[in-house]
């Protein structure tokens, strides 16, 4: 009965895998941030009466 049970849960874990995705699988077992792009920078946000006003980005 555990051989069985362990087999389900084997393929049950198998097949969320691939419902999510091999991404979130190397995500999962890899402690290696992904690569930021260069032209990725930090933002200020501000708001005003609830709600967002876009700012310009910090220049760093």
């Amino acid at each position: 009965m555990k051989l069985a049970a362990g087999m389900v849960i084997g393929v049950t874990v198998m097949i969320v895998w691939h419902v999510m995705g091999w991404p979130f699988v190397e995500w999962v077992f890899t402690r290696i941030p992904p690569a930021t792009h260069p032209d990725c920078a930090p933002r200020a946000r501000a708001w005003h009466h609830g709600v967002e006003v876009s700012c310009p980005p910090l220049s760093i």
